[in-house]
């Protein structure tokens, strides 16, 4: 089998193959993204920090996170072995990973956020490069290697929250990066033997490549992930401060990727069938009406069902963006490509949490909230208007 940077044919059988092995990895790679983020209000509590002291830790991982996907996605278009990249990725995430379960201090800790989010950004761009190449009819597969990062952002918050109960938030970053290595090795394992391919030299990008259609769809996709990296940044905090226990929330944050599995395969499938720019832009709507609710439920029912809607809603949304994406981009440049797209949206999805700390830290978490369904809106108004 070969992963090469132009277009490719190949069986159902190693379609099928490839796509369980991309699968795993983003399953793992997922999990390990959310580790960090999900323990912030334990590690605040430890380190007595302030609300601008978390954002600014959950934005430093997504500014690193951004600038990594770039340079990984550009990097993928210029070597033969996309799949080591990947390997790489996974075994390098999984050791700073660890360190944060070592460190001490916040400035050790700010130095290993930073660490986290790069290392972390390999999969995505490198990744979803080998997928959107070898799958004509990428719907369906999008929706199943999506659904596969959704169950990993369900599995490592569960495990996550159960270690914090019974022990520290510490033991968590000590135990899972044993999956991550593991993981990477068995990655490695199922792709050591695929044929080298002669790699695209890329000497400059296009200019073309930035048309305002293109544009457009990074801007839409950015807002996308504003919206899920404040939410989950500060989803943890809010149920903190309810008073709920380290598994509970834990819990909570499991529903809102687990229904994400769901959507994922569902806006996969809805992708092959309907216009996206529709699919877009009701997904918006609809979030950003669930966003402004949210902020004044109390009740645990409330707030599982309006998890569960969020949740769903948010992860339909990736597999359109994606998929729009793709379709107006050249495949022998897609690793680069999906690295501009992966990660100008990391470098906005960044300021979020910063902001959403300020506001936090000057008024009140609630209001924070609010600049959730705003950041919808904003989304709604670029895609229809392009």
């Amino acid at each position: 089998m070969d992963i090469t940077n132009s277009e490719v044919k190949t069986t159902t059988a190693s379609e099928t193959k490839i796509l369980i092995i991309l699968s795993l990895a983003h399953f793992t790679n997922d999990g390990l993204v959310l580790l960090l983020p999900i323990m912030l209000p334990l590690i605040a509590k430890d380190l007595n920090l302030s609300y601008i002291e978390i954002g600014i830790l959950g934005g430093s991982i997504l500014i690193s996170h951004g600038i990594g996907q770039f340079i990984a996605g550009y990097y993928s278009d210029k070597i033969k072995r996309k799949s080591d990249l990947v390997t790489c990725g996974l075994i390098l995430s999984s050791i700073s990973i660890f360190l944060v379960g070592v460190s001490d201090s916040y400035f050790q800790l700010q130095a290993l956020a930073l660490l986290v989010g790069l290392t972390t950004s390999v999969y995505h761009p490198v990744g979803f490069s080998i997928l959107s190449t070898l799958f004509k009819n990428k719907g369906r597969a999008l929706g199943i290697h999506g659904a596969s990062g959704s169950i990993g952002l369900v599995t490592f918050p569960l495990f996550a929250g159960i270690i914090t109960e019974a022990f520290d938030w510490r033991l968590v970053f000590k135990l899972i990066p044993i999956f991550g290595l593991t993981a990477g090795l068995f990655f490695y394992a199922l792709t050591k033997n695929l044929r080298e391919t002669k790699a695209v030299i890329i000497t400059k990008l296009d200019m073309q490549f930035f048309t305002k259609d293109i544009l457009a769809i990074i801007f839409v996709y950015s807002t996308s992930t504003m919206v899920a990296f404040g939410f989950t940044t500060f989803l943890p905090v809010k149920l903190a401060l309810l008073n709920y226990s380290p598994s509970m929330i834990g819990f909570y944050v499991s529903i809102f990727f687990g229904i994400g599995i769901i959507g994922q395969y569902i806006g996969g499938i809805m992708v092959d069938r309907f216009d996206l720019k529709r699919i877009i832009s009701l997904s918006l709507i609809i979030t950003g009406f669930l966003l402004y609710f949210f902020i004044y439920l109390l009740s645990s029912i409330d707030l599982i069902l309006f998890l569960v809607a969020i949740g769903f809603f948010c992860a339909v949304l990736y597999p359109a963006n994606f998929v729009q994406y793709t379709n107006n981009t050249p495949p022998d440049t897609r690793g680069t490509s999906l690295g501009i797209f992966f990660g100008i949206g990391g470098f906005f999805g960044a300021f979020t949490p910063i902001i959403m700390g300020y506001v936090a830290e000057m008024i009140d978490l609630n209001t924070a909230f609010l600049f959730l369904p705003l950041i919808c809106m904003a989304g709604v108004f670029a895609i229809l208007k392009f």
